[in-house]
């Protein structure tokens, strides 16, 4: 199987990006509810740690009001996750629509050429999931891109405000993530592309049989048919498992390693807070920036991983919509009206492949 490498995931983009330019409005105003909401979260979190260190204090006096403000936030922070969904949702279903449209309108026009070397499966799973797919790619992964870039970016700031030397410490062991990543990225590819293919083996070889379902009947061929079945079967499980159990192979090996790096922080946070170089509550606020910071880390190192099934799913539409009518019109074709009484048909000849 041939990987994907990461500068033909962007070429893949660009050549799509042209179903999503109508929703630049939606774009723009779902970037401003991420920001905000990202913003929101920081400051949720900032409030946990000082309202801490107000319990500590016993400044029980203040704690309505911080209780109050604290879930007013929290309410408006679901308000605009509900809407930020909402408009990731009616994207994704304008681009699958355009892109349905165009590949529906291209394949009638390429015609019984090309019709007659796809099976009428394979062309519905390109025409359903992987047209999906591609609204994934468009949408989903620069939105989760912008929203996680942001969200560290932020955060790290934060965390060299609260405290430096545990942030140095933090940023030092973030190369251990990358390498995490690397290791799986390579086989990743490969396990994408091959259950995408079997997918499509087996979409074909269902559709084709049930479109003749008289014929096998005929010819006593049900035993044949469900053996055939049954080994292809077998080749798109293996595939299936393969892809799922890698991916959760990645997610379970990334959280054990931010675990571990985890309890090295937390280790010389008690140290820094024994010796009074930051208080309780802004060694909680450090942790929980640092703990909320995995998401976006784990998110940035798996985009590249999971973009490898949406961009294999983007090259087989691409290559669809690659393909040129072999039957086209001549511009100066003559349009023939009821006047016409006799047709003369001239070196004219077909055959098949």
């Amino acid at each position: 199987m041939t990987q994907i490498p990461i500068g033909k995931l962007s070429n893949l983009f660009r050549k799509f990006y042209v179903f999503l330019r109508q929703d630049k409005k939606l774009i723009i105003l779902n970037a401003f509810i991420m920001a905000l909401s990202v913003v929101i979260g920081a400051i949720l979190i900032w409030m946990v740690g000082k309202g801490v260190d107000s319990l500590i204090k016993g400044n029980m006096s203040t704690m309505v009001v911080y209780l109050l403000g604290f879930s007013s936030l929290i309410l408006f922070l679901q308000v605009l996750r509900y809407i930020n969904y909402f408009l990731y949702e009616l994207m994704q279903q304008h681009v699958i629509f355009a892109i349905r449209r165009k590949l529906y309108a291209h394949i009638l026009a390429l015609s019984t050429p090309f019709t007659n070397k796809q099976s009428t499966g394979d062309l519905l799973t390109r025409l359903g999931h992987d047209v999906s797919r591609i609204s994934h790619l468009l949408v989903l992964v620069p939105g989760s891109i912008f929203g996680f870039m942001l969200t560290s970016i932020l955060y790290i700031t934060i965390l060299f405000y609260i405290d430096q030397v545990l942030a140095i410490l933090s940023l030092s062991l973030t190369p251990l993530f990358l390498l995490h990543q690397r290791l799986f990225l390579a086989k990743t590819r490969k396990t994408a592309r091959e259950y995408l293919y079997r997918e499509g083996c087996m979409g074909g070889f269902e559709s084709e049989s049930l479109n003749n379902v008289q014929g096998i009947v005929s010819y006593n061929a049900e035993n044949t048919m469900i053996n055939r079945f049954d080994s292809m079967f077998k080749k798109f499980k293996k595939a299936a498992m393969s892809n799922l159990m890698l991916n959760n192979l990645f997610v379970v090996s990334f959280e054990l390693l931010a675990a571990f790096i985890a309890i090295i922080i937390l280790t010389m946070g008690i140290y820094r807070t024994s010796h009074a170089y930051l208080s309780v509550g802004e060694l909680v606020n450090f942790l929980l920036y640092l703990g909320y910071m995995v998401v976006p880390v784990r998110g940035l190192a798996r985009l590249p991983i999971e973009s490898q099934t949406n961009a294999a799913a983007a090259e087989r539409v691409g290559c669809i919509l690659d393909e040129i009518p072999i039957v086209e019109s001549k511009p100066d074709s003559i349009i023939l009206d009821n006047s016409c009484k006799r047709l003369q048909l001239h070196n004219v000849s077909f055959s098949y492949e």
